[in-house]
């Protein structure tokens, strides 16, 4: 791929990173309200709503929930981002091709499956594509360790920390008032390791040749 065209999508996986942020606000400001523990309250609370709360026809408190296709605009456009991200990172890492093809092919197609989220297969989709995309990270973590990029390790060994506990309070139970919350921070988490891992990668003043295996 000719430098100018990963610069290219570089700059498109940031644009749409900065309007799955934007949208996803937006979504939220416009929920009407009620939460799983107080229906006919006002808003959308951080703490007690869930993100597929905004996918909803109508809101927890029955009324339309006009803020639900932006939020399927927000889904779709950081999981765009993402898999752009996952396309680009081995390029840029010089990833061996066997393990170059296994992070594409792994990362893209866990953020394909993350888009259905709001389906009724909501479960299904959260297992499969959470499975896909760690194994897709855990490639980039040994990749990002090999060449000291310990800042850009440390903070996505976090955002995927958070992930696995609010997985275990999803299903197990515990301490399960604080899910939504959980839930918002790893969400928060690799939206800042994106962000970061661009700006790593907009250091770098050319794109390396791939080394085949």
């Amino acid at each position: 791929m000719k430098p100018t065209r990963q610069i290219g999508l570089r700059v498109l996986s940031l644009v749409f990173l900065f309007l799955s942020v934007l949208l996803f606000s937006l979504a939220m400001y416009l929920y009407p309200g009620g939460n799983p523990i107080e229906k006919y309250t006002m808003s959308f609370d951080i703490g007690k709503n869930y993100l597929c709360n905004l996918y909803s026809v109508n809101a927890i408190n029955d009324l339309p929930n006009h803020g639900r296709i932006y939020a399927f605009a927000a889904s779709a456009f950081l999981s765009v981002s993402f898999a752009i991200t996952f396309y680009l990172i081995p390029i840029y890492l010089c990833f061996k091709h066997s393990f170059r093809l296994w992070t594409q092919s792994l990362g893209t197609t866990s953020m394909v499956l993350a888009f259905l989220i709001f389906t009724p297969f909501h479960d299904s989709v959260i297992n499969v594509s959470g499975l896909l995309g760690t194994a897709s990270l855990g490639i980039i973590f040994y990749h990002l360790w090999l060449q000291k990029e310990y800042y850009n390790l440390v903070l996505a060994i976090l955002a995927l920390i958070c992930s696995g506990l609010t997985y275990i309070i999803y299903y197990s139970g515990y301490l399960f008032h604080t899910l939504a919350l959980m839930q918002k921070m790893s969400l928060i988490l690799f939206i800042l390791w994106l962000g970061n891992v661009h700006l790593f990668l907009s250091k770098k003043n050319r794109a390396p040749k791939l080394i085949n295996s």
